[in-house]
């Protein structure tokens, strides 16, 4: 045979072999021990990644794998075994594959068959071997040191002694592998979970296994790939074995399919070196002895570097935003080991320095927004990566800004945009959190643009012209739903009436320049909005024309042929509006067509005066400065009224002005309840008829003692019934001394108990010079007996009698019956 025929020999071979084992004691130890390590040290589970890539290797370009029986075929259309195979096949640590770029091809990787078979054989068109540990055995059988030392260790070394093939490969093949199994059922599972992804790291194009074949090109089209290669510079091999120093080209190939589980680094086979990333990382990385972890050292350094580049390229994504595997990278948790560790910072390093990021930008000159304003603020800040890279939040460890709310807010304070282009950036905005929109810049429909929303009024295409009030309406362009969750109002008539600049500007309208168009757009807006008298009394201060000629507020002015105007004496303040508003703007602004109303919370007694109301010092005299009333509701200017008779359905207009008690927490802390001030005035004034309303009453009991009135005059301060003067102490004192005013009568059922009453009052009252002792009769109380004791009326003499006891003599100062002498 010739020198590239493997067969030739093999006896020759065995019997060195035998002869080395015979010579040397320990030979036999160290061939058992280098097959052992190698079995256990990583390759009993890689037996058909080893045989895949001794295939790729010889140059094949399909594999065909079967079982047959207990019999597992692996064939390959490549180069045949040649004699340097041989001596790699039964050397253990040696190696065929010494020339560049080499991957397998029957090194020490061809050990992993011993994990399944016994009887391993190779078959080419060349020749072969096979191997046997039966054969082994019985040969040693002579041995005594050897076969003591086998039958010590349980076995003997499979792959040293050569045999004679049994045969040629199968038919249409230039190499065969067979593997009489020890347990095909285990190799059956193999076959079923083989991973297609395997074929990336090796040059074939195809697997053809039981059941399915797996083709390479169809593999790749599932995979996003990157791949690095070159010539390596001879001082990263300075390390490394003397056999590796020939393998100067170096390659790493990344690939991706998607975020997926740890993988681990295939160099090129897979080793046991895991890794975090969602990658399938394959290339020249150098191994340890032991075949599963990758050796450290400079050349590991320069390939993790270059894998780290082609890693970036997979992850940069494209229009439609990032790769998904970007996130699991930037997020990942620790490390899985060393290797991972310095992948991952290289990587890291690699993504933050290179311009890969959409438009070139390079990590520390990008920001990422929420999606939904990627649009706006592309068009406006430089940077902005496109839809999508917000979601990743890893970026920030390379630099990338990740903007909150606040910052987004904070970068577009000043810009100079289109109101269109604000509403695209609020509706992006619409599910940030409020509370960080406070300051976000608004544009407005006089060109200006102010810092918040609150406040603003959205415009309504149905309101008047309203240039005239200075009001901060949003540019119709830039309207949008987000603008009124921050507090700006929708510009109807109403919202328009509460906003603080028409507040300001109709409080500033009498000492206008030009009141007249405030006048008519504020009037314009309270008839749009159909406002009803007193439901901003503010507007009352809106400057409107009189027929003087002059301009007062609105409050100062009687509503022309109105019902107060008819009431009012001539010398009254108020001026005569001249507008030809609608009457019911003209009312609802606070020109007066009937009395108006104060109503305000918590005055104190000390503020009164300046609240222009007449006598009301008089009214709240006895409780002190520091007294409060708890609710102040009186109407105004009845001092104005010359025609009461007129002015009386007008009064009973505002009953809960009238009869609503006035609750008053007094200095001490202590309370009490007085009539309100607008009955208390009218109950001093002659406005029924020439009387004061306490000098009336609309009970017929009391009648002859105060003038009868109608049942409303009850509203002015008319006397209901008794009881109601019994809890006024002036009232008292003037009924007491209209008991003895001999030009009045009593009824007879008031005069029966009257005086008992007024003396359980218990006011402290001056006793009356005059007393009544019956219906039409008064005399002096000089002459008045008190009745305590009914029996003694035998001792009246010329006195006349008083029902009553002790109270009501103390309060007459009279005697009591009992008192005097028989």
């Amino acid at each position: 045979m010739t020198s590239s025929e493997p067969s030739g020999g093999l006896a020759d071979r065995r019997a060195a072999i035998l002869a080395a084992w015979r010579d040397s004691p320990t030979r036999f130890r160290e061939d058992a021990n280098a097959e052992e390590d190698l079995l256990h040290g990583g390759y009993a589970h890689r037996l058909l990644v080893e045989l895949l890539t001794n295939a790729a290797d010889a140059g094949a370009s399909t594999v065909r794998i079967r079982l047959d029986g207990d019999t597992l075929s692996v064939a390959n259309d490549g180069e045949p075994l040649t004699r340097a195979g041989l001596d790699a096949l039964t050397s253990l640590r040696a190696s065929s594959k010494r020339e560049d770029g080499s991957t397998g091809r029957f090194g020490v990787g061809f050990s992993a068959v011993l994990s399944v078979t016994d009887e391993p054989e190779i078959l080419s068109t060349t020749g072969g071997v096979r191997f046997s540990a039966a054969e082994t055995a019985a040969i040693i059988s002579d041995i005594p040191h050897i076969r003591a030392e086998a039958e010590r260790r349980g076995g003997v070394p499979v792959l040293r002694l050569p045999w004679d093939p049994s045969g040629p490969p199968a038919e249409g093949w230039t190499t065969e592998v067979r593997l009489p199994l020890r347990e095909p059922a285990a190799i059956t599972a193999v076959l079923d979970d083989f991973d297609p992804a395997l074929l990336l790291a090796l040059d074939l194009a195809r697997v053809d296994l039981p059941g399915r074949v797996i083709d390479k090109a169809e593999v790749a089209k599932h995979w996003r790939i990157a791949r690095r290669d070159g010539s390596l510079d001879p001082a990263l091999l300075a390390d490394r074995p003397a056999e590796e120093h020939v393998r100067t080209h170096w390659w790493v190939l990344a690939a991706v399919i998607g975020t997926g589980p740890e993988q681990v680094v295939h160099a090129p086979t897979p080793s046991s070196e895991r890794i975090s990333l969602p990658v399938r990382l394959i290339g020249t990385f150098p191994l340890d002895t032991t075949r599963q972890h990758i050796q450290a050292g400079p050349l590991t350094d320069f390939l993790i570097g270059q894998a780290a580049d082609a890693i970036a390229d997979l992850l940069v994504g494209d229009e439609t935003g990032p790769a998904p595997e970007l996130s699991a990278v930037l997020e990942a948790g620790f490390p899985a080991g060393a290797f991972d560790a310095a992948l991952r910072d290289q990587l890291i390093a690699t993504l933050t320095e290179r311009p890969w990021l959409p438009g070139r930008h390079t990590p520390r000159d990008a920001v990422t927004v929420p999606d939904a304003i990627v649009a706006p603020l592309a068009e406006a800040v430089d940077g902005v990566l496109p839809v999508g890279w917000y979601r990743i939040k890893g970026l920030s460890r390379l630099g990338v800004r990740r903007l909150a709310t606040a910052e987004i807010v904070d970068l577009v304070s000043g810009l100079g945009r289109e109101a269109a282009w604000w509403r695209s950036l609020y509706s992006g905005l619409s599910d940030a959190d409020l509370g960080e929109l406070g300051a976000l810049p608004v544009p407005l429909a006089d060109g200006r643009t102010v810092t918040g929303a609150k406040g603003l009024l959205l415009p309504d295409g149905e309101l008047p012209d309203l240039s005239a009030l200075g009001l901060r309406v949003v540019h119709p362009d830039a309207v949008d739903p987000l603008l009124e969750r921050l507090g700006a109002r929708p510009a109807t008539p109403r919202s328009v009436l509460t906003d603080e600049f028409v507040r300001a500007t109709v409080a500033s309208s009498y000492d206008s320049e030009d009141p007249a168009p405030i006048a008519d757009a504020v009037l314009a807006l309270v008839a749009a909005a159909e406002l009803l008298p007193g439901e901003e009394p503010w507007l009352a201060e809106l400057a409107l024309p009189a027929d003087d000629g002059e301009w007062y507020p609105a409050g100062e002015l009687l509503l022309p042929g109105g019902r107060l105007a008819a009431v009012v004496a001539p010398d009254s303040p108020f001026g005569i509006c001249d507008s030809d508003a609608p009457v019911a703007a003209l009312v609802a602004v606070g020109v007066l067509d009937t009395f108006a109303v104060l109503d305000m919370s918590e005055v104190l007694v000390a503020d009164l005066d300046e609240l222009h109301l007449d006598g009301a010092a008089d009214w709240a005299g006895l409780w002190g400065q520091d007294a409060l009333i708890e609710q102040l509701v009186a109407l105004r200017d009845l001092e104005w009224v010359d025609d009461w008779a007129g002015a009386l359905p007008l009064l009973l207009e505002h009953r809960d002005a009238l009869v609503q008690p006035t609750r008053v927490v007094l200095e001490d802390g202590s309370s009490m309840t007085v009539p309100s001030y607008s009955k208390w005035w009218l109950g001093q004034q002659p406005v029924l008829n020439g009387l004061r309303p306490r000098e009336t009453t609309t009970s017929p009991a009391l009648a002859g003692l105060y003038e009868l009135a109608t049942p409303a005059a009850a509203l002015l301060g008319a006397w209901p019934d008794v009881a109601a003067i019994l809890n006024d102490r002036e009232a008292c004192g003037d009924l007491l001394d209209r008991l003895g005013d001999p030009d009045r009568t009593a009824t007879p059922e008031l005069l029966a108990d009257i005086y008992a009453r007024i003396a359980a009052a218990d006011f402290g009252l001056e006793p009356p010079a005059m007393v009544r002792v019956a219906p039409d009769l008064v005399v002096p109380a000089a002459d008045v007996v008190v009745v305590d004791q009914p029996w003694l009326l035998d001792r009246l003499g010329d006195r006349r009698p008083v029902l009553g006891g002790l109270p009501v003599a103390d309060l007459l100062d009279a005697p009591l019956l009992s008192e005097l002498q028989g």
